[in-house]
C-alpha cells in the first residue's frame, strides 16, 4: 500500500477489503493510509470510495468516511471539495524520500541475512518514521539534530538547547536526550 501510495486509482487490496464487506472499520483505516500516504486523493478516487463504502456497508459507514474527511485524515487532494480541513497536509511522500522509510534492500526470507543491522528489517520492510529519526540522531551525535525538523517540533527544549550547550546535549548541568513515543507501545 506505502508502495503504491502515489497512484492516483484505487488501491486493489482496499478494493478487495471494501468488496467483502467484514470489517468497516479495517476499510476506512485502509483509505485512511492511502490519503495520507499520497498527500491527498484524487477527486474521483475518492468518490469511488465513497461509493463503494456505501454500497457495502450502507449509510453509517458513508457517515463514518465523511467524519473522518471533515477532520482532516482523508484529505481531497487540492482541496476543492465542501469538506475541507484547516489542518496541515501530510508530508508521507517527502518524508519516505529524505529517510528511507521503505528500502530496497531488506529481505525476510529464512536464510537471506542480506541486511539484518537496518531497523526495516524488523518492521516486515518498513522502517517507522520515529526510529528513522532517532537513528539519526545518534549517528550525528544529537549535534544539529533539532535541524531535520526545521523549528517546526520541540520548540522550547531545542531554543534550550541553542545557546552556549548548542550541540553538547546538555541543558545546563543536566545531560538529557529527547525521546518520543508516538500511539505507545504494545506487545503481541
Amino acid at each position: 500500500l506505502l508502495y503504491s501510495a502515489n497512484s492516483d486509482k484505487i488501491h486493489p487490496f482496499i478494493e478487495e477489503t471494501i468488496a467483502t464487506g467484514e470489517d468497516v472499520n479495517a476499510a476506512l483505516r485502509l483509505i485512511a493510509v492511502h490519503a495520507l500516504a499520497a498527500n491527498g486523493l484524487k477527486p474521483a478516487t475518492l468518490q469511488q470510495y465513497r461509493r463503494m463504502v456505501m454500497q457495502s456497508f450502507g449509510v453509517e459507514a458513508l457517515n463514518k468516511l465523511l467524519k473522518l474527511q471533515k477532520m482532516g485524515v482523508v484529505r481531497e487532494r487540492g482541496g476543492s471539495g465542501k469538506l475541507t480541513a484547516d489542518y496541515a497536509p501530510s508530508m508521507f511522500p517527502h518524508m519516505k524520500k529524505q529517510y528511507d522509510l521503505l528500502p530496497e534492500n531488506v529481505s525476510e526470507t529464512v536464510g537471506d541475512l542480506t541486511n539484518t543491522s537496518d531497523s526495516a528489517y524488523a518492521y516486515s520492510g518498513y522502517a517507522p518514521l520515529i526510529v528513522r529519526i532517532l537513528e539519526e540522531g545518534d549517528r550525528v551525535r544529537w549535534t544539529g539534530w533539532h535541524k531535520t525538523f526545521d523549528g517546526t517540533i520541540g520548540g522550547t527544549i531545542l531554543e534550550a538547547l541553542s545557546g552556549e550547550n548548542a550541540g553538547t546535549g546538555k541543558l545546563g548541568n543536566n545531560l538529557f536526550f529527547p525521546v518520543f513515543f508516538l500511539l505507545g507501545i504494545c506487545a503481541t
